[in-house]
């Protein structure tokens, strides 16, 4: 004969049944749960520095700030570079006043031999390095050397090669020819394609 003259379970096997599957069910999403929260924390891991990577980073960083305190070092040497420039300045404007002195005492003479010789030895010519009195003057260098460099550009130009410069990181400009010092004693760039 069928239990429970053929319909099934007894109604309290049943229940338990059914109570057991509510169990399951509520078991089966609390580890469903667990699985995603170790899931996510095992990525974050895995996203994470390995030990050996944490080692190496550090010691890349010991080396970066052994450099950057040897830098302050030497920033802090920078102090003593300042009396240094102090003193070379001083013998900048030494110079220059040395300059403004030789000078005033060379155009003075030209203009005395202008007056004297009834202006057959003009001062401004002689200046120029056109005068019948060859002077080294800053106008007539920084002339001739304006007219080397053009000609050294046409050479250039032409194709013949000149010798490379040995400055290494700071290569001299190509530009510069030389400087000027005004009557104020302030030193002055003169470039190629400076227009006197």
């Amino acid at each position: 004969q069928l239990k429970n003259n053929g319909n099934g379970l007894e109604p309290d096997e049943k229940n338990k049944l059914y109570q057991e599957l509510g169990q399951s069910k509520e078991s089966l999403s609390i580890l469903q749960k667990e699985i995603k929260t170790t899931t996510v924390a095992a990525e974050k891991l895995r996203s994470e520095p390995t030990n050996e990577e944490l080692i190496h980073r550090l010691q890349d960083q010991e080396a970066a700030f052994a450099e950057l305190k040897a830098k302050v070092e030497d920033s802090r040497g920078l102090k003593a570079n300042e009396e240094t420039k102090k003193q070379l300045k001083r013998g900048i404007k030494h110079m220059a006043g040395e300059w403004k002195k030789r000078k005033k005492l060379c155009i003075s003479f030209l203009n005395d031999m202008e007056e004297h010789s009834d202006g057959a030895i003009p001062a401004k010519e002689c200046l120029s390095g056109n005068g019948p009195i060859d002077i080294d003057s800053d106008e007539a260098i920084i002339k001739a050397a304006k007219a080397f460099a053009q000609r050294k550009k046409h050479n250039r130009f032409l194709g013949k090669k000149g010798k490379k410069s040995s400055a290494g990181d700071c290569p001299p400009s190509e530009s510069f020819i030389g400087v000027e010092v005004d009557f104020n004693g302030v030193v002055t760039r003169v470039d190629l394609n400076d227009q006197k």
